[in-house]
């Protein structure tokens, strides 16, 4: 698998490297990101890192300090940015194809034996309960990283009281 991640990414390096000086600026860096996050949400509902954010991992892998990006410093941008990615899509999956139908389950059957829905049959309550819940929860769960990451990010000031 790192081979073949390795591969892609020269292809997507060769692809976009407009002037074939074998570097990758900022400029030329950024539409890429872009290009990878629309093919992440395929996957899920991923937000792309902000320009000042794709900005610091453009730097940290610039290890030479060279102002763009050498075939092998992209390569650690792209791991960079898409191990975030590839986290965020994996607990998405998680919560909507594990957690969720599960907690819809339970919630859809003590609707059911409860009597609180009586016009409506069995199995639509829980089809409804399953597809609320992956909706919601999916959300909830990404929101939870994004909060996460910004307190990582920003952490913020505790006032002394005394």
């Amino acid at each position: 698998a790192g081979k073949q991640f390795e591969r892609n990414v020269f292809a997507l390096f060769n692809a976009t490297d407009a002037n074939n000086d074998g570097e990758l600026s900022e400029t030329e860096a950024y539409p890429i990101v872009l290009q990878l996050y629309i093919l992440a949400n395929r996957q899920a509902p991923v937000n792309p890192p902000s320009r000042e954010k794709a900005a610091k991992l453009f730097d940290d892998a610039d290890l030479d300090g060279s102002g763009s990006l050498s075939r092998d410093e992209f390569v650690l941008f792209c791991t960079s940015l898409l191990g975030r990615t590839a986290y965020r899509i994996a607990v998405f999956n998680v919560v909507r194809f594990a957690v969720a139908p599960v907690l819809a389950t339970a919630v859809a059957r003590k609707l059911i034996s409860e009597n609180w829905i009586l016009s409506l049959e069995p199995n639509l309550v829980q089809t409804l309960s399953v597809v609320i819940f992956v909706a919601l929860l999916g959300n909830v769960a990404l929101a939870a990283l994004d909060t996460a990451e910004r307190l990582r990010d920003n952490p913020p000031e505790i006032p002394v009281l005394f």
